[in-house]
């Protein structure tokens, strides 16, 4: 007994010392003293083996976000080390959205008024799992994966079916984003897969677009916007931390720092993933829409459309992050540029689909646009602006051939004092709008936005937001989403509002 006694001690010593030096091969974060350690060496006690602020997202990550790693919240590995992260956030909101879409009079065999009533509850959840690595001989590489709560659509047809237990059996989890990176500290990083590229990388998390005034983001993809109905809200022009910017697959490379400089370039090939199209309907050329490559299509009426996707995505970019005097300075440039798929088909059969006196050929222009941003941020302070100008429409789609190019513009403060904060934005987009209404008319539209959040506990955050905006664009029904002609009147003003109180939890 004594014998086994003396075993069992020994090998617990040896377990703790091998734990103890695990540990003390993790880098130290920010804020801790030197000598400790990110992650605590029992784990499994139950205790919080990172610090909240680190979040674990799949942006403003310090391991893969720049050319240069920085030290930060989320621990960097060390040589012959991995670290694994699983990051969650659950968001739960009482809003309350009005606008005249909420009360639609149609006309027709269904004619009649549909209502809305404003007020609802909702949830919403993301998981963040991901990677970082490190060889013996110093390469960096991981990858990282964004998973989101899909949404269905109400049943109506029985019953049985208009429940609850129908419509949260069609909400699905669904890959968001996706990639893997290799990097090196003299030579940069290069990510490949569905991912910010340099526009929401430089972005930084929306600290010059104005989405990090709430923890649900504001002006784009944020609870609020999600709440109102469809229409109703300013198109977010700047693609920061939109789908259309970091969804399709693509090459990003990033440069080392120097002096707070670096340059970045991006590749993609078509605005899609391109993973096994050969097992869907993309049989051959004749798949059409199933084809996320189709280069050239036919000129029937089936096909039109085609020429607005985009190809041979193209961008680069000049950033900088550092401090001036006592201001710390983020500022960046970005021009980017494309091909398009061709669609052969006449002008008049693409004419046909809108109003008399459209202009509209089937045709589009490649993308051609600057994207810039900037945030100073002194004494709690962040003073934040970002334009984007050039030919393109809506979320970086291709305008219409003959259309007039967009322009965005947002700006904004923040203001931080221990653990709230307030901050205020607006926005203005000018853009071509309905392609069936080119040669008619244009698209403008504008929002403006107030944020607060207040931190209770580590990963536990309270939050109240409001907005209000307009939109409009002569001929077009936005509640019907349709252009209708320029003599028409239905709906083509837009005024909404809404206010939200909600609660994020992460870890």
């Amino acid at each position: 007994m004594r014998k086994l006694l003396m075993a069992g001690a020994a090998m617990f010593g040896a377990s703790a010392a091998m734990m103890g030096m695990a540990a003390a091969q993790t880098n130290p974060v920010a804020g801790l003293a030197a000598g400790q350690n990110a992650i605590p060496a029992n784990p499994m006690a139950g205790t919080v083996t990172m610090p909240e602020a680190a979040g674990s997202y799949t942006y403003g990550d310090n391991n893969y976000m720049l050319g240069t790693p920085k030290k930060g919240a989320v621990a960097n590995p060390t040589p012959g080390t991995m670290v694994v992260r699983l990051g969650v956030r659950v968001f739960v909101d009482a809003n309350a959205t009005f606008s005249n879409l909420n009360n639609v009079t149609t006309t027709g065999p269904a004619g009649g008024t549909f209502k809305i009533y404003p007020y609802t509850l909702s949830e919403y959840m993301r998981i963040y799992p991901g990677v970082d690595a490190m060889t013996a001989n110093g390469l960096r590489y991981g990858a990282a994966v964004e998973l989101r709560q899909n949404y269905g659509t109400p049943a109506s047809s029985s019953t049985a079916s208009s429940g609850g237990t129908a419509y949260t059996s069609s909400q699905t989890v669904f890959v968001r984003r996706a990639f893997a990176y290799l990097g090196g500290d003299q030579w940069g990083i290069v990510r490949i897969g569905e991912m910010d590229g340099l526009i929401g990388t430089y972005d930084n998390g929306g600290q010059t677009t104005g989405v990090y005034l709430s923890p649900t983001g504001t002006i784009v993809g944020g609870d609020l916007q999600g709440n109102f109905v469809g229409n109703a809200w300013m198109t977010p022009f700047f693609a920061a931390q939109s789908g259309n910017e970091y969804g399709n697959t693509k090459i990003v490379y990033l440069s080392p720092s120097f002096a707070g400089f670096d340059v970045g370039l991006q590749y993609a090939p078509n605005p899609f993933n391109g993973y096994a199209i050969g097992s869907g309907a993309c049989s051959s050329a004749a798949g059409g829409a199933s084809c996320v490559n189709a280069a050239s299509v036919p000129g029937g009426a089936a096909d039109l459309g085609f020429g607005s996707r985009t190809k041979d995505q193209l961008a680069l970019g000049l950033h900088y992050q550092g401090a001036v005097g006592p201001v710390s300075l983020l500022a960046y440039g970005v021009w980017m540029t494309s091909g398009h798929t061709n669609w052969n088909g006449s002008p008049a059969l693409a004419a046909a689909t809108g109003p008399a006196g459209n202009t509209y050929t089937g045709q589009f222009d490649n993308l051609n646009l600057g994207s810039f941003g900037v945030n100073a941020t002194f004494a709690g302070f962040s003073f934040f602006a970002n334009s984007m100008i050039g030919d393109y429409n809506g979320i970086l789609a291709l305008k219409p051939a003959g259309a007039p190019g967009a322009k965005g513009v947002v700006g904004g403060v923040k203001y931080v004092n221990g653990p709230a904060s307030i901050g205020a934005l607006y926005g203005q987009f000018d853009s071509q709008g309905a392609q069936q209404l080119t040669g008619i008319s244009q698209r403008h539209e504008w929002v403006a936005y107030v944020a607060a959040t207040y931190s209770l506990a580590p990963g536990l955050v309270v939050f109240a937001d409001y907005a209000y905006g307009q939109r409009h664009q002569g001929g077009f029904n936005f509640a019907t989403n349709t252009a209708i002609g320029a003599s028409a009147a239905a709906y083509n003003d837009v005024t909404a509002q809404g206010f939200l109180l909600g609660t994020a939890v992460k870890w």
